[in-house]
């Protein structure tokens, strides 16, 4: 394979990756300079509150204690998010009960992230078609 042939696939991964990294930084500077607004963190408000609740001793499935932390992040919260995991699930995001839920939700948007840019480089390994042209 020739130098040429090399520098297609990175520059792809390389461009895919700025596109990734430039949609996810276009909503941070609205939702900072309005507090939440119309933020809505998606399931990890669950999973925050769900760990946060263990950490106090509290019931992480309870509806109402659910409802309670939800609102003290987004205090329109209508409707409690229930996190239906097993129990044991709850060991892999209890570290980030301990965290606030800023500081929690930026850890675990850059943990996916990471997780996304490992993942990347595999994912043309495994498909029946080619993702690149290498010819």
């Amino acid at each position: 394979m020739s130098h040429e042939q090399h520098k297609k696939p990175r520059r792809l991964t390389v461009v895919t990756l700025l596109i990734c990294l430039l949609t996810a930084g276009q909503s941070l500077p609205a939702e900072r300079s309005t507090g939440f607004g119309d933020f809505f963190p998606g399931d990890f408000l669950e999973y925050w509150a769900s760990a946060r609740l263990l950490l106090d001793g509290k019931n992480p499935y309870s509806p109402e204690e659910q409802l309670t932390l939800q609102r003290s992040v987004i205090s329109n919260t209508q409707q409690p998010l229930m996190m239906w995991n097993p129990p044991w699930t709850l060991f892999f995001i209890m570290p980030f009960g301990l965290l606030s839920f800023f500081l929690a939700h930026a850890l675990w948007s850059i943990l996916i992230f990471v997780c996304l840019l490992f993942a990347l480089p595999t994912s043309g390994r495994f498909t029946v078609v080619p993702l690149i042209d290498t010819e």
